[in-house]
Formats: structure tokens, sequence, C-alpha cells
């Protein structure tokens, strides 16, 4: 199948293409050079238009991580990781935990499971590191700029508090509290001085979008156009931010100005965006879609 190009309406595919049905994608992930890379029932790689299994061992892959076109991370259930590597897909083993998500730099990858604890691999060594500052946190998504540069969704055991982003800086841990209490879904960032969290809020009456950005300085916390649950977000190297959420919620901005896309029905479980303008979606959890928004400046979001 080929990617559709907008030509009247640029936030506005003419189509998205239905690619793949499976049973609940956990999330997308990629690099421009190849995938995307699917983690759930199954792990999947695309090839063009062909999307083919590539691994088994464990019942269900929670997370990918891919940091280059031969170098993509996966991590499930019953303690499992696998690597792409120039000689394809290997399988290791860190326990019986469930890996929550996983982030690599080279040779090293963090994989958070539960209650302050983090797996670590580096050269193919597994170690469990529990540091004192996570003892009385739950650990949760992260994407780090470098090994040194790492932010993690972590919650202190307590009823009403609003969740804090922790950072690793190479020495120590630091939080940064939010301003309201939620839950972070999805990190991710395309330099050290551009990170975005998403997920949700917990209001009187409902729950709404949660949303924060780190400039290098500080962490903000902008209004977004959707009273809707978020789910996911990717950034592409030019800086695009991409954000989905429940009930067809998909968000495309520049990191200051954000529009809704249409998009197809059901909720956008997950979201990957390349900067030659090819998105792809997880939808419900269970089927896959794709288009081509086309490639555009930041001026014309």
């Amino acid at each position: 199948m080929s990617f559709f190009r907008i030509e009247s309406t640029p936030l506005v595919p003419a189509r998205w293409a239905p690619v793949l049905t499976a049973e609940r994608l956990a999330f997308i992930g990629g690099s421009n050079a190849a995938g995307p890379f699917l983690a759930g029932f199954e792990l999947w790689e695309s090839r063009g238009a062909v999307f083919s299994t590539v691994v088994g061992g464990t019942n269900q892959w929670r997370a990918v991580f891919a940091a280059g076109a031969r170098d993509v991370w996966a991590v499930g259930t019953d303690g499992k990781m696998a690597r792409l590597g120039d000689t394809g897909w290997a399988v290791s083993s860190f326990g019986a935990q469930t890996g929550v998500d996983v982030c690599a730099w080279g040779d090293q990858a963090w994989v958070p499971v539960t209650n302050g604890e983090i797996q670590c691999v580096q050269n193919g060594q597994w170690r469990s590191w529990k540091p004192d500052e996570l003892a009385q946190r739950h650990t949760g998504v992260l994407w780090g700029a470098a090994a040194d540069d790492v932010w993690m969704h972590t919650h202190r055991r307590a009823s009403g508090v609003p969740p804090d982003l922790g950072h690793w800086d190479g020495e120590s841990w630091s939080f940064h509290p939010l301003s309201r209490n939620g839950y972070i879904s999805s990190i991710h960032g395309n330099g050290a001085n551009n990170v975005w969290a998403v997920g949700w809020g917990v209001k009187w009456i409902g729950k709404g979008p949660l949303a924060a950005h780190w400039d290098g300085q500080r962490w903000s916390e902008p209004v977004l156009p959707t009273k809707n649950r978020l789910t996911d977000v990717h950034i592409t190297q030019s800086g695009t931010v991409w954000i989905s959420g429940l009930n067809r919620t998909l968000l495309r901005g520049d990191g200051v100005r954000f529009f809704p896309v249409e998009a197809p029905e059901g909720d956008i479980t997950s979201v990957f965006a390349t900067d030659d303008g090819g998105v792809w979606l997880v939808v419900d959890g269970t089927r896959v879609f794709k288009a081509n928004v086309g490639a555009l400046p930041s001026s014309s979001l």
C-alpha cells in the first residue's frame, strides 16, 4: 500500500489506509530508515508495505524502542527482552517481571518494572537497580537523550498526589512535580531541551488531558485543543510534535500551536511520524493505519 498525500488541506489526510489487524498493539516505534516496529501479543516489523512477526518468547510485548534502523529493543512480560542487531533478533531474560517501557543508548538499555526498580542491561549483562530515591515510588514510562539525561514517570506511594517527572543526570535523581494529580502514559523527545510527557489528569468531574513540556530549564503544562485523555507522543527529528488520545484525538503542532488532525474512528493508542509526513496510528489497540499528511514547514502548521 502507498502513502496518501494531501494536496488541499495538509492537516486532513485524504484517506487512512488500514495496513494491519492484530491484537492489543501496545506501542509503535521505528526510525526514518526502517519500521515501524509494533509491540503487542506479537512483535511485528514492517518492510515496505509488508508486516511480519519477527520473534516470540513472551505472552505480550509491552513496548518497543528504535535507536536506529538495525538497533531496536522490545520488552515484554515474563522478563523478556528482544533486540534487533546486525545479525537479527536475539531474546534475553531479566527475570520474571513485566517491563513497563524501554529506552536504550548504544549497548545500554533501561527497563523500568514497578516499585522503584529498573532493570539495566549493558553489553549483554543484566543487573537490578533500586535507587534509594525511588524506594517509595512507582516507576513508569521513560525517555532519555543519553544515559546520563533520562526522564521517567515516577509516582509517590500516596493517594491524591500529582505525579513527578524524575530526572537522572548520571549521578543523582531529582523530581519535578506536575501541578495536578494524574498519570503519564508516554514520554518522548528529540533532544535534551525538547521533551514532552502526556497522559491524563484526574479532576473532580472526570479525567482530561495532561501534557507537559521540558525546554531545558523547566517543565510547563500547556493547554491543548482537546478534552480527551492522551495516550502517546512522538517528536520527529525536525521538531514536529504528534500527540494521540482517546476518541479520535490526534494533534499536530510545533510545540507552541497545536491543531487537530482528522483520524479514524476509535481510541488512538499510539502514534509514530517521520519528517517526510508519514504518520502511523494504532487504533483501539488492534488496528494499524498509515497516511501521509505532507512534509510541511513549521510555519504551515
